[in-house]
C-alpha cells in the first residue's frame, strides 16, 4: 500500500481535562505509527492499520476474532472532542483495514473492508466487522484479570513518529501503568515512547505465558515527542487507554463469526425451504439452528396465494445481499413467454422476509441454461450471484450480478468464459473462499468422460469476475459416478478457509463424507480426508438434500440434510463438525410425520 499525503485524524481532538489539552493532528498529513521501536516484520500481526474515508482519518486496531477488530469509537465519531457517539451499522465513510502487515510498503498480511460498527456506548470502544474473516492470523486474547498500577504494557500502532509523518513500519513502545480507573488507564511512556496521531485504537497489551494479552486500547495522549508537537519542557508523555478486561463478555458476545444462512441474526445458521402445496399456494419456511446443531421445527417466513408461483420454474439462492449480517433469499423465475426475472426478499430480525422486490429482467436468457451460485465475489461484505450459463454450442460463461447496498443487484457482466471442452452436466458446482483472500471463489468436481474426477477452483478477482486459468487440485480415476456424489462448501475445521465436503453413496449401499481441503494459498483443493462413514442401508442419497452451515454457532460449519423416508416422514439431520474437520454421528432434529411431501420441498442453496 502506498503512502498518502491526504489529511487524517489520529483520534480525539483533545485530551481529558486531567491532562494538558493538545490537539491530535486535526489537519495533519497521513501518518502511520507509536513513537518507539519499529516492529520486526511479522510481529504483533494482530495489529491492524485503518484508513477511514479518502484518508480523512487514520487509526490502528486489534484483531480480536477472525471477523472483528476492536478499536476506538473516536476514530469514527463525527467530532470526538464533543461526543464519542457512533451509530451502529455501516461506517459513514469507507473504511479499509490491513491486518498483519508490519511494513506497510509490502504486500504482506490481508486487506479487508469494514462493513459494520458495534459501539460500546459508554467507552471509547467500537467493534468493526470485516467483510470476510481473516485467515492465518491469530487474534489477540482479551485480558481476564484487571491491570494494576506499575505493570508494564506494550503499545503498537501505525501513527506518527518523532521523525516521520508517514513511517514505513508499525512501531511499538513500552508504557507503565500509572493508575487504573473505572473504564480506563493512565500510562506513562518509557524511554521516550508516546502515543501519536494515527495510534488511536491500537492495542496496549502485556505478555502472559509467552503470549500477548490485550489490556486496553489507545484513546488519547499528550503526544509529547510526536512529529510536529512542541510541548513545554518537562511535560510528561502520558496517555489514556480504554480498559477491555472488564468488558470482555461484551467483546466476545459481539465478535462471533457471522454464519451463512443466518436469517434471524442469532449467530447460528438456519435452513430456508420452499414448499409447493397441492392447492398451488407456496410458502417459505425457516428451520432455525439450535444450540446443539439440531434444526428446529419450521416457522412460516413468506406465503403466496395459489397461482403466484410454479416451483418448477424457480432457481433459489440465499446470501447476505445487503451486508447487514442476516441472510436473504432470491429467486430466478422463468416465465412461459421466455422472460426471466430475479426477485429478492430481505430478511427481518424475526426470521421472516420483507416484501418481494424485482431486481433484474431479461428476455434474452434461457432459464434452463442458467445455474446460479451466491458468494461475496468482490469482497465488499455483500453476497453476489454468479450464474453459469451453458450455451447450446457447447461454450460456457459465467455472469456476475454484484449486489448493491439495498440488496438488489447490478446488471450482470461477463466474468469468465470457456469456448469448449467442458460439459456442464458433468459438473458439481459450489462456492467458498478457498484461498483465504476474503473473496469467495467457485469450485467444481468435474467428471471426465474417461472416468477421471478432478477438483478445480476458479479464484475470484477484485472485480467480482474469475481468474482465466483454473487451479487444479485432487484427481482420481477410481472415484466413481456423478450420480452418487453431492458436494457442499463450508469451513469444517474452523481455520477460516473453506473446504468441500462430498457425500458419496457407494455401490454396496454404504456412505461416506469425504472432505477436500486447500493445501496451498492458491485455493487448490488437494487434501482428501475421509471424515465420516456409515454402513449399508442407512441412507439413500436420492432421498436427501445436503446443505452446509454453522448450525450450533461454534465457528465451524456443519453438514445437514433434508431427508425423506419411504414411510413419508420428513426429517432434518445434522452432522456436527469436529475441530479436526471430521464429523460427529448424525443428530436428528425437526421431524414431520404427516402432511408434508419431500418431493414438494426445495432447499435454498448458495
Amino acid at each position: 500500500m502506498t503512502r498518502s499525503r491526504s489529511t487524517r485524524l489520529g483520534g480525539l481532538a483533545a485530551i481529558t481535562a486531567a491532562l494538558v489539552a493538545i490537539p491530535m493532528g486535526v489537519t495533519a498529513p497521513a501518518a502511520h505509527a507509536v513513537v518507539g521501536t519499529p516492529a520486526a516484520d511479522g510481529t504483533h500481526a494482530f495489529t491492524a492499520n485503518l484508513v477511514i474515508g479518502d484518508h480523512q482519518r487514520g487509526c490502528s486496531a486489534a484483531l480480536v476474532s477472525p471477523e472483528w477488530l476492536l478499536t476506538a469509537a473516536s476514530c469514527f465519531a463525527d467530532d470526538p472532542a464533543v461526543s464519542l457517539a457512533v451509530p451502529a451499522g455501516k461506517p459513514a465513510l469507507k473504511t479499509v483495514a490491513t491486518i498483519g502487515r508490519t511494513n506497510i510498503s509490502t504486500t504482506a498480511g490481508q486487506v479487508r473492508n469494514v462493513v459494520e460498527l458495534r459501539p460500546h456506548g459508554t467507552r471509547d470502544l467500537v467493534l468493526a466487522r470485516l467483510a470476510q474473516p481473516v485467515a492465518g492470523i491469530a487474534p489477540v486474547a482479551i485480558a481476564s484479570t484487571a491491570p494494576a498500577a506499575g505493570q508494564q504494557l506494550t503499545t503498537a500502532g501505525y501513527g506518527r513518529t518523532a521523525q516521520d509523518w508517514a513511517p514505513e513500519k508499525m512501531h511499538t513502545g513500552a508504557f507503565a501503568i500509572d493508575s487504573v480507573n473505572t473504564g480506563d488507564l493512565t500510562l506513562s511512556g518509557q524511554s521516550g515512547a508516546a502515543v501519536c496521531a494515527g495510534d488511536t485504537g491500537g492495542p496496549a497489551f502485556r505478555i502472559v505465558n509467552s503470549k500477548p494479552e490485550l489490556v486496553a486500547v489507545n484513546s488519547r495522549s499528550r503526544q509529547v515527542g510526536c512529529f510536529g508537537i512542541e510541548a513545554p519542557e518537562g511535560t510528561a508523555n502520558t496517555a489514556v487507554s480504554t480498559r477491555v478486561d472488564d468488558v470482555r463478555t461484551w467483546i466476545s458476545s459481539n465478535s462471533k463469526q457471522t454464519p451463512s444462512q443466518d436469517y434471524n441474526g442469532d449467530g447460528r445458521s438456519d435452513v430456508a425451504t420452499w414448499y409447493d402445496y397441492a392447492d398451488g399456494s407456496d410458502k417459505v419456511h425457516v428451520w432455525a439452528g439450535g444450540t446443539t446443531g439440531a434444526l428446529q421445527l419450521p416457522t412460516v417466513a413468506y406465503s403466496a396465494a395459489a397461482g403466484t408461483w410454479n416451483m418448477a420454474n424457480t432457481k433459489r439462492v440465499t446470501g447476505d445481499f445487503n451486508g447487514d449480517g442476516r441472510s436473504d433469499i432470491g429467486v430466478f423465475y422463468g416465465y412461459a413467454d421466455g422472460t426471466v426475472k430475479l426477485f429478492r426478499w430481505l430478511s427481518n430480525a424475526d426470521g421472516t422476509f420483507a416484501s418481494i422486490v424485482t431486481s433484474w429482467t431479461s428476455t434474452t436468457w434461457t432459464f434452463d441454461r442458467m445455474e446460479p451460485r451466491t458468494g461475496d465475489y468482490n469482497g465488499d461484505g455483500r453476497d453476489d450471484i454468479a450464474v453459469w450459463y451453458d450455451y447450446a454450442d457447447g461454450s460456457d460463461k459465467l455472469f456476475t450480478f454484484l449486489a448493491k447496498e439495498d440488496g438488489t443487484f447490478n446488471a450482470p457482466f461477463s466474468s469468465w468464459e470457456r469456448a469448449s471442452g467442458w460439459t456442464f452436466a458433468n459438473i458439481k458446482l459450489t462456492t467458498g473462499d478457498y484461498n483465504g483472500d476474503g473473496r469467495d471463489d467457485l469450485a467444481m468436481m468435474y467428471f471426465y468422460s474417461g472416468g477421471e474426477v478432478k477438483m478445480i477452483t476458479l479464484p475470484s478477482l477484485a472485480t467480482g469476475g474469475f481468474q482465466d486459468t483454473q487451479v487444479q487440485g485432487w484427481s482420481s480415476t477410481t472415484w466413481g459416478t456423478f450420480e452418487r456424489t453431492s458436494v457442499q462448501s463450508g469451513d469444517f475445521n474452523g481455520d477460516n478457509v473453506d473446504d468441500i465436503a462430498s457425500w458419496y453413496d457407494h455401490g454396496d449401499g454404504s456412505d461416506a463424507i469425504i472432505t477436500f481441503t486447500p493445501g496451498d494459498t492458491d485455493g487448490s483443493l488437494d487434501i482428501r480426508k475421509e471424515a465420516w462413514t456409515t454402513g449399508p442401508g442407512n441412507y439413500t442419497r436420492d432421498n436427501m438434500r445436503l446443505f452446509g452451515g454453522d448450525f450450533n454457532g461454534d465457528g465451524r460449519d456443519d453438514l445437514a440434510a433434508n431427508y425423506g423416508y419411504d414411510t413419508g416422514t420428513l426429517k432434518m439431520i445434522t452432522w456436527v463438525a469436529k475441530a479436526d474437520g471430521t464429523f460427529n454421528e448424525p443428530l436428528h432434529g425437526a421431524e414431520k410425520t404427516s402432511g408434508w411431501d419431500y418431493n414438494r420441498m426445495r432447499v435454498f442453496g448458495h
